[in-house]
């Protein structure tokens, strides 16, 4: 066998930690660092956006009841029994008899001379409560009071069954 010396002469070894490799492990951690933290935070703003989403669902169902329970007050609104029964108990409102009405006709005459005076007339088909046409001046002042005392009377007679005044 051949006898072993000490050898005095060093072999050169490669650097394990020289420039190059130190800064290529430092730029794949930082590369994984980064998806990491970006992993991270995609799953917070999912989860946040899930809980947004939960929110608006609830919000949109709340919102649709709203509307249905809205548009279901207006068709009983549209009800006509029910705007009758709402005039009658708290707006203190009575019926009507259709003969109660009267109308009043104005002659053309009287028309025609107004509407010379440059004043607004209505409409000409207007009904108005029913004064008799007569020729003179005081006969139709005469029939003007008279309905006007008609109606005074309807007027206190609805008031009594109201109010019982």
């Amino acid at each position: 066998m051949a006898s072993l010396s000490y050898c005095n002469e060093l072999i050169p070894r490669k650097d394990s930690l020289s420039k190059r490799t130190i800064v290529k492990h430092l730029i794949w951690f930082l590369i994984f660092t980064t998806l990491a933290l970006s992993h991270v935070y995609l799953r917070f703003k999912i989860r946040d956006f899930q809980i947004e989403t939960r929110k608006l669902q609830d919000r949109k169902s709340q919102l649709t009841d709203l509307k249905k329970s809205l548009e279901s007050t207006i068709e009983n609104l549209k009800n006509g029994d029910r705007l009758h029964e709402y005039a009658i108990t708290q707006l203190q409102m009575i019926d009507y008899d259709p003969k109660e009405i009267e109308y009043l006709t104005v002659s053309q005459k009287v028309i025609a001379k107004y509407q010379g005076a440059g004043r607004y007339v209505p409409d000409q088909q207007r009904h108005w409560p029913r004064i008799e046409e007569s020729e003179n001046v005081l006969g139709l002042l005469a029939s003007v009071f008279k309905v006007s005392q008609n109606s005074s009377a309807q007027e206190k007679s609805r008031d009594t069954r109201l109010f019982g005044k």
